[in-house]
This record gives structure tokens, C-alpha cells and sequence, in this order.
């Protein structure tokens, strides 16, 4: 089985894995905006969503939850990414505050919840390396 996958990035959203031989149950994508652009993300119900800022800086608002001036790297190499955990059911919408890349993962999830930031450390990265599942990531988290 060959992982390595190939795509070339452009403005807005670009699915990077969705179904894929060998990874089934997570889909990727990486969104592009400009300043001052947006992007909704809809209400999954059977999916829960971690945003990772890659690049850029941004505000996500998630039902009655703003995260506001989120992210601050100009690189992906310029210190530890900020995440956004969101539990399935739940739409968003981010806006650019500068040039934005953001990572989407969704993956199968049932429990709902409310949304959680995770700001400037590798705590989630390295929770999730913990549990074999966002979703008892976020039973954890959350109960």
C-alpha cells in the first residue's frame, strides 16, 4: 500500500485524503484563504473536526464560541501549531485575519460537545497519539 499522495494546493479548500486505500475513517483537507476571506465549515453530525492553523492567523466562530486572533505562525516551522477540537455536530466558520493555511481532519464520531482550543502547545497532537479515536479523545476531554 502506497501513502504518499500527491496534490498540488490551491485557494480554498482542497481534500487531501477522503476514503483513501489504507486510511478509511479520517479525511483531510487543507484550506487557503487571503485576508479577510471565509470559509464554513458545515455541522457533521457523524463526524467531529480538529482545525490545525498551519500558517496565518484567523477567527473561528462555532455556534455561540468565538476563538478570536488564533494562530500567529507565518511558517509551519515557526514554533508549535494551534488547534481548534470541535465534537461532531458542529458547523464553523473561519475568517483570514492574514494568509491562512489550515489543516481539516474529521473522523467517525457520534458524542457531541462543545468545542475546544488548544493553543500554542502539542497537547492535542500528543493526546491523540494516546487514543485510537478522536471521539474517546474527546470523552476524555470533555466528561
Amino acid at each position: 500500500m502506497n501513502l504518499k499522495i500527491r496534490q498540488k494546493l490551491e485557494k480554498g479548500y482542497v481534500s487531501i485524503i477522503e476514503g483513501k486505500e489504507g486510511i478509511k475513517l479520517i479525511h483531510l483537507g487543507i484550506l487557503r484563504l487571503k485576508k479577510g476571506e471565509r470559509f464554513d465549515g458545515p455541522p457533521l453530525n457523524d463526524r467531529e473536526t480538529a482545525l490545525v492553523i498551519l500558517s496565518g492567523s484567523c477567527d473561528i466562530f462555532c455556534g455561540a464560541e468565538h476563538f478570536l486572533k488564533i494562530g500567529n505562525r507565518g511558517a509551519v516551522f515557526e514554533g508549535p501549531a494551534t488547534a481548534l477540537y470541535m465534537p461532531a455536530g458542529n458547523g464553523y466558520r473561519i475568517i483570514a485575519n492574514s494568509g491562512l493555511e489550515v489543516a481539516i481532519i474529521t473522523a467517525p464520531a457520534q458524542k457531541r460537545g462543545y468545542p475546544l482550543l488548544q493553543p500554542q502547545n502539542l497537547m492535542l497532537l500528543k493526546s491523540l497519539l494516546r487514543y485510537p479515536s478522536l471521539h474517546q479523545l474527546g470523552e476524555r476531554l470533555f466528561d
